[in-house]
């Protein structure tokens, strides 16, 4: 299993070019966090196909000492662009960095990059 860091891209800016990631079911994903970045994820699968995908985004934070918060599963419809924000770093974030996983039937027809 690997850690995959995503492309980030600030937008508006003139000539910036993003290729997304292809997310696996395997890796865990990270992506810098301002506390305004978006996680923009497309499920490339046509909507006229049924299928079952998520992704996870890890919580590391604590709302007590000894109080877990539970991680945030979001399912990703076919055919579907999904953009997940307001990640608190101090919620989702290790430092400022956000982790994120991903499962279902046809993981590989997903893409994600991060846009601050």
């Amino acid at each position: 299993m690997a850690v995959i860091v995503l492309p980030q891209a600030t937008p508006g800016a003139a000539g910036v070019e993003i290729t997304p990631v292809t997310l696996t079911a395997t890796d865990t994903f990270t992506f810098r966090n301002s506390g305004r970045t978006r996680l923009v994820i497309r499920h490339g699968t046509p909507a006229s196909v049924a299928v079952d995908n998520a992704v996870t985004v890890i919580t590391p934070g604590k709302a007590a000492p000894n109080l877990a918060i539970a991680d945030y599963a979001r399912p990703i419809p076919a055919g579907k662009v999904v953009v997940i924000a307001g990640l608190e770093n101090n919620v989702f974030g290790d430092g400022a960095l956000v982790s994120f996983t991903a499962a279902g039937t046809d993981v590989a027809t997903m893409t994600a990059y991060a846009l601050d």
